[in-house]
């Protein structure tokens, strides 16, 4: 209310200036002040002309800036609308862990996604005390914009044996992703996937294993990701999911989500990149 009144003071001081400025000069044009110095040039039709003109181009510098506040605005929702629209935001429905044996190394030349790579395995302490577990991602669009490229912020993964008690049971690891590029996603009419190594110590491997390849085991993930659609708008996504395990083998273990507990995704923003911008992994 207050900001509305001063407008409106505002705008009633400009308006009375405007009819102001012409009675001030042709008063000042109707008395001779006796002193050479300010005795005037001009006729009175000359200044008021040139305060004519001072008028109109204020006006029109003025119609111009609104115009092009008026346009930015515009352009903005335009962009906005664009990003809404190719958006593509996914919900976890399946994972796979396999790699139980393995120790990633050279991270550089791994074109999936590399989480908690910044751990550098570069002697045999490192080694035997750094391991690494590898994940299969499977995700589902909840629109019809199919995703192209992903890069993985961090990782919380929790393993546990289901009962009622299974809070205590909790095996659980949190890995971040220093390097910005983002990896390729396989894509489907129905679902996408991606594959991501997880660089943990050894003995956080062992604890996961364990409860991955027990009898009714569970898997909590919360992933915090970009994704990034076939036009490089990149969606900033928090997905969490609980699964339960559906294919148990030597070398693989699967996990999906079940009805009960349906997978949930938080939209923490989205924007439009170039496709410079756009840093893809390559081997």
């Amino acid at each position: 209310m207050k900001k509305s009144r001063k407008t409106w003071l505002f705008l009633l001081i400009v308006v009375l200036a405007l009819f102001a400025f012409p009675l001030v000069i042709n008063i000042a044009f109707k008395y001779n002040s006796g002193i050479k110095f300010f005795q005037a040039e001009w006729s009175s039709g000359d200044a008021l002309g040139f305060y004519g003109s001072v008028i109109g181009t204020i006006g029109t510098v003025f119609l111009g800036y609104v115009a092009w506040k008026q346009n930015e605005r515009l352009t903005k929702i335009e962009e906005n609308n664009f990003i809404n629209e190719n958006a593509c935001p996914v919900v976890v429905k399946e994972m796979a862990f396999f790699g139980f044996k393995n120790t990633a190394v050279n991270f550089d030349r791994h074109e999936e996604q590399v989480i908690g790579g910044d751990v550098i395995i570069d002697n045999i302490e490192s080694y035997l005390q750094y391991s690494s577990i590898e994940l299969t991602i499977k995700i589902e669009p909840l629109s019809k914009v199919i995703p192209s490229f992903i890069h993985v912020k961090n990782i919380i993964l929790c393993a546990a044996k289901e009962d009622k008690e299974y809070s205590q049971s909790l095996s659980c690891i949190f890995v971040e992703n220093k390097d910005e590029r983002f990896s390729k996603i396989a894509m489907s009419k129905n679902f996408c996937l991606f594959n991501c190594t997880v660089i943990i110590k050894d003995e956080d491997k062992k604890k996961i294993i364990d409860k991955l390849t027990s009898e009714s085991s569970i898997v909590i993930i919360s992933i915090d990701f970009d994704i990034a659609s076939y036009n490089n708008t990149v969606s900033s996504l928090k997905c969490n999911a609980k699964l339960k395990p559906i294919l148990e083998k030597k070398s693989i273990v699967s996990f999906e989500v079940k009805d009960d507990v349906p997978p949930t995704v938080f939209w923490t923003g989205a924007k439009q990149l170039s496709h410079n911008e756009i840093k893809v992994k390559k081997v």
